[in-house]
């Protein structure tokens, strides 16, 4: 039909998906999906790091980097200094690529009796749940609670925490990442997500895909004094700034319409 075909994975070429039923992956890769990624007009990467994995399946596929934006009614402009309310929070889908089995063993081995963890997320892998919930035990400060998915309520939840966490497998954007430090909340993630700009913005804590690191890592954080939660929440609000649809829809609309030309 002589349309102009843009396909966005979504990171469904990842590293860590594609070894997940990995022979069936492969073959379709082998007989279609290749195919079907060479003959596209453009490929839209999230990030750098989506990018290059690409790259690595062929290097002549024709990418363009462009992030994704933010609402501006996500920006919660009231951000005061408060005392730390010791409760952090996971907020993404509860299954193994997001790394929550990590996260909860390394909370419960540091016992740490003032501080609780709050995790929100749909459930897909009802096995994979029942694995969890029996690692939290009758450990109370560890907590389960439904995906919220309207954006007022996600920013009302978000202020009576201290920081958030994901400690993925892997994840080209992770929205929530920027979801969260929109709403002020510093974020705490590892090598597996493309935003080394939390560290160089000191909005929270960029760190390797281990547990010792994570564990030594929230040891830290849950010693810090609220002054430095507050100067990473202004930060955090900052970072999430520029990825405003303000100033990222220009790059869509430039790079459509190069397209179309």
């Amino acid at each position: 039909m002589r349309k102009k075909v843009i396909i966005h994975p979504l990171g469904f070429y990842e590293p860590w998906s594609l070894n997940e039923k990995k022979l069936k992956k492969k073959l379709a890769l082998m007989l279609y999906q290749k195919n079907i990624l060479r003959k596209a007009d453009l490929i839209h990467c999230a990030s750098e790091m989506e990018k290059k994995n690409l790259l690595k399946l062929d290097k002549n596929l024709k990418t363009k980097v462009i992030p994704f934006g933010i609402s501006s009614n996500f920006f919660n402009k009231d951000i005061k200094k408060q005392k730390i309310k010791k409760r952090a929070i996971f907020f993404s889908r509860i299954h193994q690529q997001k790394g929550l089995d990590n996260l909860i063993n390394e909370w419960i081995k540091i016992n740490n009796k003032d501080w609780s963890l709050d995790i929100y997320g749909p459930c897909e892998d009802k096995t994979y749940y029942k694995y969890l919930t029996s690692l939290v035990g009758k450990n109370n400060l560890i907590n389960f609670y439904k995906p919220i998915y309207n954006s007022f309520k996600k920013i009302n939840l978000f202020k009576n925490y201290d920081f958030m966490v994901l400690p993925t497998k892997n994840d080209t954007f992770a929205m929530v990442i920027l979801e969260s430090m929109a709403c002020g909340l510093p974020v705490l993630t590892n090598f597996n997500t493309p935003w080394i700009r939390i560290k160089t913005f000191n909005a929270g804590w960029y760190v390797a895909d281990t547990n010792f690191v994570l564990n030594r890592t929230l040891k830290k954080i849950f010693e810090l004094k609220s002054r430095i939660f507050f100067i990473k929440s202004l930060n955090a609000y900052k970072l999430a700034k520029k990825f405003s649809w303000n100033n990222v829809s220009d790059s869509y609309i430039d790079t459509y319409r190069k397209l179309i030309k």
